[in-house]
Formats: structure tokens, C-alpha cells, sequence
């Protein structure tokens, strides 16, 4: 517990404006690249951690709640899948991820990615 709470210390004091208060943004890049790098471990529980901490500083980016929802998806959290995926469609309507994990899926906006994804919430792997 302490190792965390001083690793968290470190990111608020990396992620700080020079008037020494936290960048919101920042910080919540930092966790969902820690996100990211979860899933790609297939760690769930850490990605679904590190995407509600992003979340939580930045609830409006649309991969971030894309990602949550692929998070919640693998852990068979499905209704949270679900409202994760509906808010990804929502903020993500014109937005064009740099990169995706299946190329079938290459050229689709973040909310038509979430759209896939809900579609196939109780059956295959989601598609992000």
C-alpha cells in the first residue's frame, strides 16, 4: 500500500501545471496508458482499474470509456460493459482511433467500435 501511495505521489507531482496543481488531462493519459499497457498483459482488473482512474480524471475521452467498456467486457461485467460502450458512442462519434488491435476494425469511428462492441456484449471478444 505504501509502495502505491508513493507511486502516486510521484504521477501527481510528474502530471502538475507549473502553478503546481494537478493537470487533469495528464494524469488521466498516464492511467489509461497504464490502462492500455493492462490489457494488453490481459490483466483486466488492473486495466479496469487504471480506465476508471482515467475516467475519473477525463470522463469526456472517448477511448478511455471504449477501453473501460472493453475491460468490463472480459470480466464478464456486462451491464457496466454496456454503459461504458453507450458513453464511448457518445463522445465518440467523429473520432478515428490511431490504432486498433484487429485490423477488420481499421477505419471505424470510437463509436462505431462501441456499437460492435455491445453488439457482441454476451458473445465473442469484444472488437477493440
Amino acid at each position: 500500500m505504501r509502495r502505491w501511495l508513493a507511486g502516486m505521489a510521484l504521477i501527481l507531482l510528474a502530471a502538475c501545471h507549473s502553478e503546481g496543481k494537478p493537470d487533469p488531462v495528464a494524469l488521466g493519459y498516464q492511467a489509461q496508458q497504464r490502462g492500455v499497457a493492462a490489457l494488453q498483459r490481459e490483466d483486466y482488473m488492473t486495466a479496469e482499474q487504471a480506465f476508471l482512474e482515467a475516467a475519473w480524471w477525463n470522463p469526456n475521452d472517448a477511448y478511455t470509456q471504449l477501453d473501460l467498456g472493453v475491460a468490463e467486457q472480459h470480466l464478464g461485467r456486462f451491464a457496466a460493459a454496456r454503459e461504458a460502450y453507450q458513453r464511448a458512442a457518445a463522445l465518440g462519434q467523429h473520432v478515428m482511433p490511431l490504432d486498433v488491435t484487429d485490423p477488420r476494425y481499421g477505419g471505424l469511428t470510437i463509436a462505431q467500435l462501441a456499437n460492435e462492441n455491445m453488439a457482441a456484449l454476451e458473445g465473442p471478444k469484444p472488437a477493440h
